[in-house]
């Protein structure tokens, strides 16, 4: 095999490699995404502060690092909470979401958003039932001033089993 088929070949193990590595982060779902800003506040919530400093990032991946014996590097949380600069497309590894997850008392990423999606189904079903019964209050209301306001006009409402009946009362 002469150079320029190395090399090629080479090019092209390099070049098979980064598609795979892009295939991986596509294959992260919007709302894993959307969990990690979660877990970021998580962390910080267990940390005890907000990322805000050089020495937060150090002490934070030495108390990761304690807790869960595995290593985040004070850089790679720099990254994660954009401190510097890690270009658009940046997404931690498993291995770091993992660890995270782990370090805020989750076995791992897959679990933490699983808890966070039974907490996001949990609030809306929460909304779902706030909302109807306000609803129900409002239509009690409209239904009390509907009354108010056919007495003043001189309309009868009676119901029956066939429904509502209307007809107007003579005032003379």
């Amino acid at each position: 095999m002469n150079q320029e088929t190395q090399r090629f070949i080479g090019n092209l193990c390099f070049t098979l490699l980064a598609i795979k590595k892009n295939l991986v982060q596509m294959g992260k779902t919007q709302a894993e995404r959307n969990y990690l800003e979660v877990l970021k506040k998580e962390v910080e919530g267990v940390y005890g502060t907000m990322m805000q400093r050089p020495k937060h990032f150090v002490e934070c991946s030495r108390l990761i690092t304690e807790s869960t014996h595995k290593s985040v590097s004070n850089s790679t949380l720099k990254r994660i909470y954009g401190y510097v600069p890690a270009g658009n497309n940046y997404t931690p590894s498993t291995f770091i979401l993992n660890t995270l997850s782990e370090f805020i008392g989750y076995g791992n990423f897959r679990e933490f958003c699983k808890h966070c999606k039974i907490t996001e189904q949990k609030q809306e079903e929460t909304n779902v039932k706030e909302i109807a019964k306000s609803t129900a209050m409002h239509l009690e209301c409209a239904t009390k001033g509907l009354h108010q306001l056919c007495n003043i006009l001189g309309i009868n409402i009676t119901r029956n089993k066939g429904g509502v009946r209307y007809s107007l009362r003579n005032n003379s």
